[in-house]
This record gives structure tokens, sequence and C-alpha cells, in this order.
């Protein structure tokens, strides 16, 4: 936000998911407290913008394990990696967060943080070498989009896994559309969209 919270949210602008219009960055978590959340589901009654501390108090005592993702790839938000790093030590959960983005400038910030916190490149395109790529920056996970990286056949693209070993997760895989590959493959954790601030 303008003011420095962190906050959950998918886009960059609150115009498609709240009852607000402008960006995230332009507001403060204050006039974003204010917006409602759920308007479009008018059966769950007007939800509040959640902030990151909020989500991880409400999971602290879990055994969940959350996939945060930073969404620097339209702005970089200066230092987002580190204010996350930070509230995560706090907690104590880095050991349960994953974190991924679509700028992998972003993802090589976090390791350089800390080279043990498990993270994920996010990719929408069809990638060459996806798993050589992936795996020669040190990142232990791949998160494509699950359609660029299957053939028409259904079965996993041959470059997809390796050599990455740990993690892979698909987004944006749709009930009627999943195949048994892709099954196979699909991780349970909960994927977090995390914006951040100016």
């Amino acid at each position: 936000t303008k003011d420095g919270v962190l906050i959950v949210m998918h886009d960059e602008l609150v115009d498609r998911t709240t009852n607000g219009k402008g960006y995230i960055k332009d507001k403060t978590y204050e006039e974003l407290a204010q917006l409602d959340a759920s308007y479009i589901f008018k059966e769950y009654g007007p939800q509040k913008v959640p902030t990151l501390r909020e989500y991880l108090e409400l999971v602290k005592d879990t055994d969940i394990i959350t996939n945060i993702e930073l969404k620097t790839g339209v702005f970089e938000y200066t230092g987002i990696e580190q204010k996350v790093y930070d509230m995560l030590r706090e907690f104590d959960m880095v050991d349960r967060i994953i974190i991924s983005s679509f700028n992998h400038y972003s993802v090589l910030r976090m390791k350089a943080i800390d080279p043990a916190i498990k993270c994920g490149m996010l990719e929408e395109s069809w990638l060459i070498n996806a798993g050589a790529y992936v795996a020669s920056t040190g990142v232990e996970c791949f998160h494509p989009f699950f359609k660029t990286h299957f053939e028409d056949s259904g079965k996993c693209a041959t470059n997809l896994f390796y050599p990455i070993k740990r993690s892979n997760v698909f987004y944006t895989v749709h009930a009627p559309l999943l195949t048994k590959e892709i099954t196979l493959w699909l991780a349970s954790s909960i994927f977090l969209l995390l914006k951040g601030f100016r």
C-alpha cells in the first residue's frame, strides 16, 4: 500500500475484485480497508482486504504450506522481498512458505536474503528447457501456466520437471480440464497473491 502495509490481493488495481477503483500502490491501508473485497459474492457479505499479517496469524498454528506470490511483475515495490521475509521470520514460518513471482529477479532477491527459503519461478510462456533453466538459478520450484507445458495428447512435456526435484505447481487449472497427468503433479498448498508497497 501507499503507507507500506503488505496486503493480499490478486491485481495491481482494486477495480476487478473490490467495489473501489485505482492502484493499490496509490492507496493507504485505511482507504483499502473501506472497500468490500467480496462485493461480487453477495452471499458472503462485506469482506475487507486482508493484510499479510492477518493471514499469517490465521494459519500460524496449522500445518498449511502457503505459496506467496510476490506481485512484482508490473511494479517492483522496492524492498518488498525483505519486508515479507522479516514478517515470515516474525511468525517463524519461513519453512512453511514458498515464494514465487513472474518477476524472476524478485525471486532471486528473496533467495539472496535467505538461500534456504523455498522459491518458485512463475512462467506463462512456452519456455524451452524449463526445468534446466529454473534449476540453473538455484530455485526449487517451477510454476507454469498449465496449458503451456502439456502436449496435445495431454501428456506432460518432457522438459518440464527435470532436473527440479522438489515441487512443481501449475496455476489456473480449471476442474473440467484436469488430466491424470496434471493431477499427479498438483500440490495442495494455498496460492497466496501478495501485493506490495510503494
